[in-house]
């Protein structure tokens, strides 16, 4: 790949993360954008899935795991009696976006009507909180695999030299506080450097233990505590994000660099997690692996 090319991704893809982070795009421009970048990396499923969100979804397997993914399947509950199957939202994002939309312009209409039928409104409120949670799936999981390729792209940017100094760094660190930690990272590198779908899927359980094992070692589990907004914060064995988060919280005194570190976590363990038995190919693997220990290393650095 050209130094040309590889800057173009590296760019757009930062373009893309600080567009959904500001809310600068539209449902269609974002689909359009993103469907650029998932062109250019030429990541399959990446450009697969850009074209259901561009189109809408079918009935074939890797479309109904994508509908899924974006919560466009709402199974019945105990507490939805009146459901029978599934409901299903095959529509593009835009669609679904123009829909939202239409619906919160008929509830407004509805509110300043006469007389006042509240249980019209709440049937509008309900099926906007449905369509509201597919977008911010949609734009979270763009969000992630254009930190992704960012990530990727900037270090074929890198100097080596200038990494590995960083390396020694996280090294020293993460022995000197969480050596358990380090001592995955040969396992991970290896089953990477295997690339057949159960290496791939071994190595992202390891980076999934891998952030389980830092949580133990910097914030070892605890009774509950009040956060800031008076909420009870759950520190068991099983809220490994509750306690790094945590750590950050009492270790980092920037908000801005919180809410960065919180995010990226809170992205990185749900895809290392629901990932492990999902498609993955061995490039996002090693990139998540990457993310995986950069994040770490920062967190620690704190």
């Amino acid at each position: 790949m050209t130094e040309d090319k590889n800057e173009t991704i590296r760019d757009l893809a930062k373009e893309i993360v600080d567009d959904i982070e500001a809310g600068r795009l539209s449902a269609e421009g974002l689909i359009l954008k993103s469907t650029r970048l998932a062109m250019l990396t030429q990541i399959e499923n990446f450009e697969n899935w850009m074209n259901l969100e561009k189109y809408g979804f079918g009935g074939d397997d890797f479309a109904q795991k994508k509908m899924l993914a974006t919560n466009r399947i709402i199974e019945p509950t105990t507490t939805t009696p009146f459901m029978t199957k599934p409901e299903k939202f095959h529509g593009s994002l835009d669609s679904i976006e123009k829909l939202r939309d239409s619906f919160k312009t008929q509830r407004q209409t509805r509110m300043n009507a006469v007389p006042f039928n509240q249980y019209e409104i709440a049937a509008f409120s309900v099926n906007i909180s449905k369509l509201e949670r597919i977008i911010t799936t949609v734009r979270a999981l763009i969000h992630h695999q254009a930190t992704i390729i960012y990530n990727a792209r900037t270090f074929t940017k890198l100097n080596s030299r200038l990494f590995e100094s960083y390396q020694q760094t996280i090294d020293s660190l993460l022995e000197q506080f969480c050596s358990d930690v380090l001592a995955k990272i040969p396992a991970v590198y290896k089953r990477l450097n295997d690339g057949d779908a159960e290496a791939v899927s071994h190595a992202l359980t390891s980076c999934r233990r891998m952030i389980d094992s830092f949580a133990d070692a910097v914030y070892p589990p605890s009774a509950p505590i009040k956060g800031d907004n008076g909420q009870e914060i759950l520190l068991d064995s099983s809220r490994t994000k509750n306690r790094i988060n945590q750590y950050i919280t009492e270790h980092c005194e920037s908000n801005s660099r919180r809410k960065k570190l919180r995010q990226t976590l809170e992205n990185l363990y749900d895809r290392v997690s629901t990932g492990v038995h999902n498609d993955v190919a061995v490039d996002e693997a090693k990139a998540l692996f990457l993310e995986t220990y950069i994040l770490l290393g920062e967190i620690i650095g704190l």
